[in-house]
């Protein structure tokens, strides 16, 4: 059974309404978008996690792109994986022709990742965060989220000792790594990668807090699309984000409109996380940044 189907039942079961509605909006950008703009078929967009990504999502279905993955009228499966972030033949090999179509994952650097995207023409969007900053914030994610299996794990902890336990807590079945050690490969992977190739959108999530319009335009420039759809977009983010809440409200809801969007997640580290907790998150990461030999820079999302 195709994992779409599978999504699909899940939805409807949960909630018609949600269900019949995402299908008719995805019957009516396949079917019934008569716009002439030139875009791209296929987007991949390669996001480390808290970077930003659900954001893209939002912007990309505004743009009447179809969620791969979230989508009745897709095709789509999971088999094949070397890694549970990985890119396999069998995401990708049923795309339709001519339709638009976006995959958000949160996959590292790999040579034969960006050879299976490229067959099929794929523009690629990296999104990268001060991993530091994205390592906080997985942490208050794990914590909110009861679903999450290292949350059993954390979830009697105290602030400090959770948020350094979770930086080494991996499934040993799945991966050889912890976060801390995969997540730096991750970035030292993609900014190799990047600052090779011109022809990928880098976007950073300290860019999109500084400037969110000029944000959304890199993407509308990188896709060909006219900046005056940025206006719309912005519509879209905002009805979205006014219908967001608490973390823990926004993971228990259905269908795409799931989101790891937190409102108060800035104030929670403001007055969670002190400035000796920070020091000390910063000599953990560089301690293991030197054991790899990894430039400091890609820490602070410097590239």
């Amino acid at each position: 059974m195709q994992i779409n189907i599978r999504y699909g039942i899940a939805t409807l079961l949960k909630n018609p309404n949600v269900f019949f509605q995402e299908l008719k909006e995805d019957i009516q950008k396949d079917f019934f978008n008569k716009s002439n703009l030139k875009k791209y078929s296929f987007i991949w967009c390669a996001a480390l996690p808290k970077s930003g990504s659900t954001l893209i999502e939002k912007i990309l279905n505004g743009l009447d792109y179809v969620q791969l993955n979230k989508s009745f009228l897709r095709k789509f499966s999971y088999s094949g994986l070397d890694h549970p972030h990985g890119i396999s033949i069998n995401m990708v090999k049923d795309l339709p022709l001519k339709r638009y179509t976006f995959l958000k994952t949160h996959s590292h650097y790999e040579k034969n990742y960006i050879d299976i995207v490229k067959s099929h023409n794929a523009k690629i969007i990296v999104s990268t965060r001060n991993l530091r900053d994205m390592l906080i914030s997985n942490y208050f994610y794990i914590m909110e989220n009861p679903r999450s299996w290292e949350h059993q794990y954390i979830k009697n902890l105290d602030i400090k000792t959770g948020l350094i336990k979770s930086l080494y807590l991996y499934d040993k079945k799945k991966v050889n790594q912890t976060p801390l050690e995969y997540y730096l490969k991750w970035m030292s992977g993609w900014k190799e990668y990047i600052n090779k190739n011109k022809d990928i959108l880098h976007l950073k999530y300290e860019d999109l807090n500084l400037d969110r319009e000029l944000y959304i335009k890199k993407i509308l420039n990188y896709l060909n699309i006219p900046i005056e759809l940025c206006t719309k977009i912005q519509k879209v983010i905002d009805e979205d984000q006014n219908n967001s809440s608490l973390l823990n409200k926004n993971l228990k809801k259905i269908g795409r409109s799931i989101s790891t969007y937190d409102f108060l997640s800035k104030n929670k580290k403001k007055t969670l996380i002190s400035q000796e907790l920070k020091a000390k998150l910063n000599e953990i990461i560089i301690k293991k940044a030197n054991e790899f030999k990894v430039d400091y820079s890609i820490i602070n999302n410097e590239f």
